[in-house]
């Protein structure tokens, strides 16, 4: 009886080490991982406007949408670029501003960000603005420490941007 006793004990110590030394290994890996994973601090989404979502009137439009990547630590710090959607796929950094012509209208395409949220504004000079419909745009927010090692990145090129950070779409 003593000697089951003891070997009982044993296999449970030999247990109990085994499986807290490999979970401590483990954790060592997923932070290891965490810590040094390439342009971890990258972050990236889309946002669409849609037409309803738009308020305003002949001289601006303007919409506010939930953006979570941008922290606190990216609004005292960091970097936001945002790029508009035009024509299906081809993304253009903002702020925009577009002329229909000359003596005609230009149009202003501007975004500005608190922590949270981005907000959307265009507007035409002219005193005749009109909804912009449904928009898209990629938000793409960036740490300081990453942003000074990536001085040879285009940032107005979103398309350079988004393989320079291995963004997903």
């Amino acid at each position: 009886m003593k000697i089951s006793k003891i070997i009982g004990l044993a296999l449970l110590a030999i247990g109990v080490f085994t499986f807290t030394s490999c979970t401590k290994e483990l954790e060592d890996k997923l932070t290891e991982h965490e810590t040094t994973a390439p342009h971890s601090a990258v972050k990236s989404m889309k946002i669409t406007v849609y037409s309803w979502e738009w308020s305003g009137d002949e001289y601006g439009y303007y919409a506010s949408k939930s953006a979570p990547i941008i922290t606190s630590d990216i609004v005292n710090s960091g970097a936001v670029f945002c790029y508009y959607e035009q024509n299906y796929g081809n993304y253009v950094q903002m702020p925009i501003t577009e002329s229909a012509g000359q003596d005609l209208w230009i149009r202003h395409k501007l975004f500005d960000y608190e922590t949270g949220y981005i907000n959307f504004n265009f507007f035409d000079d002219d005193g005749a603005s009109y909804n912009p419909g449904d928009c898209t745009f990629k938000v793409v927010t960036i740490e300081s420490s990453k942003l000074k090692n990536s001085t040879n990145v285009d940032f107005k090129n979103y398309a350079e941007v988004k393989k320079a950070f291995n963004l997903a779409d």
